[in-house]
């Protein structure tokens, strides 16, 4: 008769080797399907990028303020000189996925939009930080509306905006926060949900 632990222990060896099989088949099958994806994006041809969803930087934001503080005043030239170039949010937005909607000859000129606009989006935390430290809270307030319109994924924009609004006594403008947060793909999107619910809450 054969041993009850032995046909146990010859059932697990053979179910790990299957699962083990089917999930090197499905990462055959996956790495396959990139391949051939990322061939058809590299034989892309050229199309017209001129359409594309460019960000214009407000001149109230990109002006300087005159504030006598350094790290301020590089902040904004640094701004102003980003408001002169071409800004596209391609977040989420894999380089394969851009050469077959776009040509492949385009990624290059894509990934510099795309690189600005990851410039953008830090500068205009660091300077809302800098006003907000400064007690220029209106300010801030202009600056992260701005960057929380072009889709920012920088949960600091979302919670330091949060924050003055709650100091404002702005209920409903946390509540729209809130919502923008909502519709991020990002995977950091939990926590930050759960620290704009926290500052709601504490308002009542």
């Amino acid at each position: 008769m054969i041993p009850v632990f032995f046909v146990i222990t010859m059932f697990i060896v053979i179910l790990v080797n299957f699962v083990s099989k089917r999930a090197e088949r499905q990462n055959q099958q996956t790495t396959q399907a990139f391949i051939e994806k990322e061939q058809m994006a590299n034989t892309t041809r050229k199309k017209d990028i001129s359409n594309l969803d460019f960000i214009t930087i407000p001149v109230c934001i990109s002006t300087p303020t005159g504030l006598i503080s350094e790290e301020i005043t590089d902040t904004e030239q640094q701004l102003s000189a980003l408001s002169e170039k071409k800004i596209v949010n391609f977040t989420g937005i894999t380089n394969t996925e851009l050469k077959l909607a776009y040509g492949a000859p385009n990624i290059d000129i894509l990934s510099e939009y795309d690189n600005n606009y990851l410039k953008l989006v830090r500068l205009l935390q660091k300077y809302a930080t800098l006003l907000y430290d400064n007690n220029l809270k209106d300010k801030a307030i202009e600056v992260l509306e701005f960057s929380l319109s072009t889709k920012s994924d920088i949960s600091a924009s979302y919670t330091l905006l949060a924050r003055i609004y709650k100091e404002q006594g702005r209920t409903e403008d946390i509540k729209k926060v809130i919502e923008k947060a909502e519709s991020l793909d990002s995977m950091t999107k939990g926590k930050l949900l759960k620290d704009l619910n926290e500052i709601l809450d504490s308002t009542d």
